[in-house]
Formats: structure tokens, C-alpha cells, sequence
């Protein structure tokens, strides 16, 4: 008996990592085709996951005319493939991915929820983007939310008269306890030298898009004063600077190119390598979901300075495995990143307590088997 199809659309491949742990599980049940634009990256992150992939170019920004092309070759895709699940994700995609599968009576469409991101607009931006939320979640028959802030979130702002649902407790893929450990052998040494670093630095880590709504801004301007007090400081910035859309500031982008103390290498694949001669992980995000990033360095026992906002506050405990902070303050970041650097007891109080906090609400074995059961009881019930 061939398998019922299930479709993943995500607006841009880079972000099917978010499921990364999925695909094998739902592949025992499932025929997977992920959809997303950037033909030549998709294709790599088919091959890293083991799923067929179909391209279909999309703008992470409004573009009506392109929004509208992209519309219709969704419609075309679903009419020609009959799929029973479309599983959408990110703003665009899943707005699409929703539009075109109730257009051609998909039965199984499912619209994630992984953030909100007109909590961080104002304006007519703002309302334009709510409204492209309430027509993802009328468009799909489930709404999955993965945390209890933006579930409650849609309901307070009246994006979706459905019931939200979370999984276990929240998340897209949790953590994987085998990967983030560590227990493993890492060349601590040679990971520090590749990143320019000696035994005696205090090493803060960033992972993720450098851009404005992430707090980089307020980032770097704390640890320019921090590293002014404390020169055996670092600042490693994981990720891609993005210039369109929401950029850091000109002055921010100057200053990580000049200071000797801010190492800024871009994106990387090694994140349990890095993680490992990591003192602090950094997240002063304005806005979150359930932030990934936070549940990896956790796992690693790695205390984390955070935003005090939807997602940050659900992963770190404050005073337990971080400290939690206001968004937007750079004085904020430096006093907390000062307290664990000056409290040791504190600090490595923090240390023994990361992991398994993080582990027995996120562990991704237990998540993914939830995912997977969900899927096959929504199949069922067409």
C-alpha cells in the first residue's frame, strides 16, 4: 500500500532544520516532500534529510505580485500531487501553504505556529501581519502552537477562534540529548584556537539571525563596555548578518568588524563543538517562540542570559539554569552578564542545573514520538 503524502512548506530551507528528527519518524509512516524556495540550498538540506523536495520560490517580505505567483503554483502542485497532509510553517510559507491546501480541499492542513512576528511591528506592518496570521489559522484545520506564551497569545489577540495545540511541552523538535552532551569528547584546545580563542577568555555565544529583532544591537553595545572592564571577554556571534529586512544598525555592523574582541564567523554547523567552550549563551531576543537555541545550550549545560518574553522565560528558570531580562537594554545584558561573571557559586550552580531542566520537559525522543502519534491520529480521523 503506497504511502499517504505529507507535505512540509517552510518559507526558506534553512528553516526546515526546525525539524530536524522529524523526518525519519514521520518517514515510517509518510511519503515526506519539503517545499521551500532557494532551489540549490533546498536540494542540500533534502539530501542532509532524506526527503524529495520541490522548489517553489518565495520572498520572505510582502510582495504581492510574487506572494500571488507563488499562490498559484501551490495551488498546481497540491491539485496535481494530492497530498493528505500540508504541515505549514513559517509566516509566508505557511500562509501559502494553508491558502493553497484549503483552496484544493487538502484534509489534514496544519499551520505551526513558531512565533509571532507582529508582536515585534507596529503600524500598518503590524495589523497586515496579524491578518496574515488569522487567514493561516482559518485556512488550516489544526493550529499547533509551540509554547503556552504564543498559544495564549492567539487567543488574547483573537487570531484563531480554533483551540491551539501544543505538543507535550511545546517545541517543533526539542532537543537531542545524544547530540547536545557535554559528556562527549570535544577538542576543547583545537576549538578554541579555530575561533581565536585561549583557556583564560569568558566566552558569550549568539546563535542565530544577527539582526535587530535578536537584540544584537543592545548585544554588542553592552559588550563593548563589558569588555572594556573585563578584556579576557569574548562575544562570538553565530550566524548570518542580514541586511534586508530588519538589519542591526550601522553602527553595530561597524563595531563587530572593528572590535578584536567580537568574533563574528557566520553561520556554522558545529554548534555542540561551540556550545562546549561556551561560558554564557546570549538571547536578548525582542520577540521568541520557544527558541531552539536556548534548549541546545541548556542541554549543554550552558547558562544563558535571555529575554524575559514568550518562548526565553518558557526554556530558562530564572536565577536557576539564567537570568532573564527586559528586551531592548543594554545595561540589563551588562548586569547580568557581570553578575555570573563575578558570582563562580552562582554561576556554576547554574551549570549543574541546565541540563536536566531542559531534558525532562524537552527531550526530543519523547517529543517527536508525540508529534509523530498526533500525525497519525489526524490521518486516521479522515
Amino acid at each position: 500500500m503506497d504511502k499517504k503524502k505529507f507535505f512540509i512548506v517552510t518559507t526558506i530551507p534553512d528553516a526546515l532544520k526546525f525539524l530536524n528528527g522529524q523526518y525519519e519518524l514521520i518517514g515510517e509512516t509518510f511519503d515526506i516532500t519539503a517545499i521551500s524556495s532557494q532551489r540549490e540550498n533546498l536540494e542540500a538540506a533534502g539530501i542532509r534529510y532524506g526527503v524529495k523536495v520541490h522548489c517553489v520560490p518565495m520572498s520572505r517580505e510582502i510582495s504581492i505580485f510574487q506572494d500571488f505567483l507563488a499562490l498559484l503554483r501551490f495551488v498546481f502542485f497540491f491539485r496535481r500531487e494530492r497530498p493528505s497532509v500540508v504541515h505549514g510553517n513559517t509566516p509566508k510559507g505557511g500562509l501559502l501553504s494553508m491558502l493553497a491546501a484549503w483552496l484544493t480541499r487538502v484534509p489534514v492542513r496544519i499551520y505551526v505556529c513558531h512565533g509571532l512576528r507582529y508582536q515585534g511591528c507596529s503600524g500598518f506592518k503590524r495589523k497586515l501581519l496579524m491578518f496574515m496570521e488569522k487567514i493561516s489559522c482559518r485556512c488550516a484545520t489544526q493550529v499547533i502552537s509551540v509554547s503556552k506564551g504564543v498559544r495564549q497569545m492567539l487567543k488574547e489577540d483573537h487570531i484563531t477562534d480554533k483551540e491551539p495545540v501544543m505538543i507535550w511541552n511545546g517545541s517543533i523538535s526539542g532537543v537531542d540529548a545524544s547530540k547536545f552532551d557535554p559528556g562527549r569528547l570535544f577538542d576543547k584546545d583545537k576549538i578554541r584556537q579555530s575561533y581565536g580563542f585561549d583557556k583564560d577568555n569568558f566566552v558569550l555565544t549568539f546563535v542565530g539571525r544577527i539582526v535587530k529583532d535578536k537584540g544584537i544591537d543592545e548585544l554588542v553595545e553592552a559588550f563593548t563596555a563589558l569588555s572594556e572592564k573585563f578584556p579576557t571577554m569574548r562575544l562570538l556571534l553565530i550566524g548570518m548578518i542580514e541586511d534586508d529586512g530588519n538589519p542591526i544598525s550601522p553602527v553595530t555592523k561597524k563595531t563587530i568588524q572593528d572590535n578584536p574582541a567580537i568574533i563574528a564567523p557566520g553561520e556554522q554547523f558545529n554548534i555542540p563543538e561551540i556550545l562546549s567552550v561556551t561560558n554564557l549563551f546570549m538571547l536578548p531576543s525582542y520577540r521568541e517562540g520557544l527558541p531552539i537555541s536556548l534548549m541546545e545550550a541548556g542541554a549543554m549545560g550552558v547558562p544563558a542570559v535571555a529575554s524575559d518574553v514568550i518562548g526565553c522565560n518558557e526554556v530558562v528558570v530564572d536565577g536557576e539554569t539564567g537570568v532573564l531580562i527586559p528586551p531592548h537594554s543594554s545595561s540589563d545584558i551588562e548586569n547580568a552578564v557581570e553578575k555570573l561573571y563575578m558570582d563562580k557559586e552562582l554561576y556554576f550552580s547554574m551549570t549543574r542545573k541546565c541540563r536536566e531542566q531542559v531534558l525532562s520537559r524537552f527531550d526530543s525522543k519523547k517529543l517527536l514520538r508525540e508529534y509523530v502519534d498526533y500525525y497519525d491520529s489526524l490521518v486516521k480521523m479522515v
